[in-house]
């Protein structure tokens, strides 16, 4: 997922500034767009499925890079798909309760159980052996298009302001 945004007119204030002013600037405005993101994606993923934000930023990994003399931020989303022990399961004599998606409601998936690690097997067959742990979407089918987007748009409304507050913040320290 490549996410670049571009602010129009920059370039003209760069021949006019101290270089270490405008790469301040930039570097810290960057940076503070980048985490806005990541708060808000993490916000939206949050409004549809039942995870925890610690378990969605553990497999988000960001960071500030600097490409061709100006700063990009940068953010990888990996993970393998999720056990059914990230979705509070609940035991029932059905079987075990989850609710993945908030819109849904809670599912009872029958012949199932929850171990003492906390982990949802089910049995295959009708033999007591063999299990398998149920699992579920990764993170990263988590973020679909409409919530890039959304976190997007919000980030081209925010990265002009906050670029022209940091540059009177460091053209006030100028003296």
């Amino acid at each position: 997922m490549d996410l670049k945004v571009e602010v129009k007119g920059l370039d003209k204030f760069k021949d006019f500034l101290n270089t270490d002013t405008w790469y301040k600037t930039q570097k810290r405005t960057t940076t503070r767009a980048g985490s806005r993101f990541r708060k808000t994606v993490v916000k939206d993923v949050r409004k549809t499925y039942n995870i925890k934000a610690k378990e969605l930023k553990k497999y988000m990994r960001s960071n500030l890079i600097k490409i061709d003399g100006s700063y990009a931020w940068k953010m990888n989303v990996k993970s393998r798909r999720l056990s059914l022990s990230h979705f509070n399961p609940k035991q029932t004599k059905k079987g075990v309760s989850v609710l993945i998606r908030k819109d849904e409601g809670r599912k009872v998936l029958s012949r199932t159980f929850i171990a003492k690690n906390n982990q949802v097997f089910q049995r295959v067959g009708k033999e007591r052996l063999p299990l398998e742990i149920k699992r579920t979407i990764s993170v990263p089918q988590m973020f679909n298009d409409q919530i890039v987007k959304a976190a997007l748009k919000d980030i081209e409304e925010f990265y002009p302001k906050e670029f022209e507050h940091n540059l009177s913040y460091y053209l006030g320290k100028i003296k």
